[in-house]
């Protein structure tokens, strides 16, 4: 029971970190108005809760990708 339970919150972490990776690189432009700038060190700041809130990133993400 604990194998399951950590693979599964290794899982979680490993797609938070790359959900939260891509977002932070590629994502920000898609879902910022187009006249918005965001620096790199914003880009730093807005990766732990990207990678917190990966599921809520991803479906707005894919939502403004429509």
């Amino acid at each position: 029971m604990g194998a399951v339970l950590a693979s599964a919150l290794a899982f979680y972490a490993a797609a938070g970190l790359l959900t939260a990776s891509l977002f932070v690189v590629f994502g920000l432009k898609r879902v910022l108005p187009p006249e918005t700038t965001i620096t790199w060190p914003a880009r730093l700041l807005l990766l732990p809760g990207s990678f917190a809130l990966w599921p809520y990133v991803l479906i707005r993400w894919v939502s403004a990708l429509r």
